[in-house]
């Protein structure tokens, strides 16, 4: 329940991390907007200790650079660029990022957070599969298991609902299960798939000369 609303809150991550940004930022225009190396310089100024891993550039929707960063210690920092100066603004952990944090690592470490967010998905996987055996009641009263009678008592109405509507959304939870999976033993499993289907004929990205 916590991962599919929390989730559900996440749709509209782009939206609701907008709000958070700093006032006063400057008009997002994509003919002015500063550069990647105007803005990682003004960072490497203002903390030169610490490294970014993840940027963010500036959208419609997000009018500002959005850096993920790492100080000396190991803590994790976010930091917001102007989208036209590349004036830099300390941004607080807000709201969203703790929903973030609960829907991808349940607040644990990212070292380990997601890993252990998968084993759940995988134990909803494990659900799906039993329970869609369970659910089989042979070939002539299968058509009994998609529908709810409400003429029964409520232990057999919420029994009844229990059947269909596990029936009805199978698809949409095995998904969902399954690429909780992925998404915590990506690793492994794209291992697995390019040992049987592995990508030929890639080039290695070159970089530009000086």
């Amino acid at each position: 329940m916590v991962i599919a609303l929390t989730g559900s809150i996440l749709v509209f991550e782009n939206e609701l991390t907008r709000t958070t940004l700093p006032p006063h930022l400057s008009a997002y225009n994509p003919a002015h907007t500063a550069s990647i190396p105007s803005v990682m310089e003004a960072f490497h100024r203002a903390y030169p200790d610490a490294h970014v891993t993840d940027l963010y550039t500036p959208w419609p929707v997000i009018p500002a650079y959005l850096l993920v960063a790492v100080s000396a210690t190991g803590s994790q920092f976010n930091v917001v660029a102007d989208p036209t100066t590349a004036a830099l603004h300390p941004q607080p952990y807000t709201w969203v990022n703790w929903v973030h944090d609960l829907h991808i690592f349940l607040l644990l470490s990212p070292a380990y957070g997601e890993q252990v967010n998968a084993i759940g998905a995988a134990m909803l996987l494990l659900l799906c599969l039993t329970g869609i055996v369970l659910w089989w009641q042979g070939i002539a009263r299968w058509t009994r298991a998609l529908g709810v009678s409400l003429r029964s008592n409520w232990r057999r109405i919420n029994f009844d609902l229990h059947h269909a509507i596990g029936f009805w959304t199978l698809a949409i939870v095995f998904w969902w299960s399954l690429s909780g999976v992925y998404f915590g033993f990506y690793k492994p499993i794209v291992a697995a798939v390019n040992r049987v289907s592995p990508l030929r004929g890639m080039a290695t990205p070159q970089e530009a000369a000086a």
